[in-house]
């Protein structure tokens, strides 16, 4: 007895979905950790900033009253 023609079209149909499925979980990844580094560049360069500004900020004060 050969094997059902069905069950066949069946098994592959199921190989593909899986081999599709981890493609799109891949792919959703990849999209996470290339959101992530984006906006933690971003949040890093406004820590940056507001770094900078707290730090020469009592410089610029004292000018300010001075004018």
């Amino acid at each position: 007895m050969g094997a059902d023609p069905l069950q066949a079209i069946f098994s592959r149909l199921y190989r593909l979905r899986c081999r599709v499925q981890r493609a799109a979980q891949q792919f959703v990844k990849v999209g996470i950790v290339l959101v992530h580094a984006s906006l933690s560049s971003t949040l890093r360069s406004d820590d940056i900033a507001r770094a900078v500004w707290l730090l020469t900020a009592p410089v610029l004060i004292p000018i300010v009253e001075a004018i």
